[in-house]
């Protein structure tokens, strides 16, 4: 039996309130991206915001701002687009391999699981990491679902042992290290004295 919550009209101002603000947040964003005069218009219509709740705001200043902002934000976007595309995309072909190695380790054969079936799937789940989904396990689950539809359900048991290595290694291990890395810097750090 499936028992359901009813959904409140307060929850729906909630969420929509909570979408509307996302919404403006975007929308001031991509205007500042837009140029100079979008970004000064932008920031003079905050400060006239900000204004109503709090005396003493400059509209120039935010002005002047948010057409900084804009100018560092474009130059750090120009110098740092590429490398981060492409060290994001090393990140996760090194993730499926995790993954492939997780489930070589249990005994999943390359006949039940290709290569190239485990990466594909995986570079296909990737994106329901993004923020609002994070951490939810939405893709370990994707990622269960996707190999036993294509191994077969009689290896879901070792399909979800080699999910829980790929996240033993992938977030125990950073864990540890970092923990390693914090007592030796301490450790460093007092012997060398202030």
């Amino acid at each position: 039996m499936q028992s359901t919550k009813p959904v409140h009209a307060h929850d729906l101002r909630k969420s929509g309130l909570s979408a509307l603000v996302a919404l403006c947040v975007i929308g001031a964003l991509v205007a500042v991206m837009r140029g100079d005069a979008m970004a000064a218009w932008v920031g003079r219509s905050a400060a006239r915001v900000a204004g109503k709740v709090r005396d003493g705001i400059d509209a120039d200043a935010w002005s002047l701002a948010v057409v900084d902002f804009r100018g560092r934000m474009n130059e750090t976007l120009r110098a740092g687009l590429l490398p981060s595309i492409l060290t994001l995309v090393a990140m996760v072909l090194c993730d499926s391999l995790i993954v492939l190695m997780s489930l070589r380790f249990v005994g999943i054969a390359a006949a039940q699981l290709s290569a190239i079936d485990v990466v594909a799937a995986f570079l296909l789940a990737y994106p329901l990491t993004l923020m609002p989904l994070a951490g939810l396990g939405v893709l370990d689950a994707s990622l269960l679902a996707a190999y036993t539809d294509i191994a077969g359900l009689t290896w879901e048991a070792e399909i979800v042992a080699a999910l829980i290595i790929w996240r033993t290694f992938t977030i125990g291990g950073p864990l540890v290290l970092g923990a390693l890395a914090v007592a030796w810097w301490r450790r460093e750090s007092t012997r060398s004295g202030p």
